[in-house]
């Protein structure tokens, strides 16, 4: 009987091991927008930075034409 209460043990203590390594890996995937996790605040920042690089990229460019 104690062997069977063993071997039960050892089941729960791999499967609570794997769902910690699963929920270990989500938290990642979530944290870093990978595997189809999207994290909308940052993919907000991201465009608005990419879009004000480009509108100063514009103004360098519309200034250089004119000081020629």
């Amino acid at each position: 009987m104690a062997e069977h209460t063993l071997i039960i043990e050892w089941i729960g203590i791999i499967l609570l091991f794997t769902f910690g390594i699963t929920m270990f890996c989500q938290g990642h995937f979530i944290i870093h927008g990978k595997n189809g996790y999207k994290h909308s605040e940052r993919e907000k920042q991201k465009m608005a930075d990419a879009r004000k690089q480009v509108e100063d990229l514009f103004k360098n460019e519309s200034r250089n034409d004119w000081t020629r």
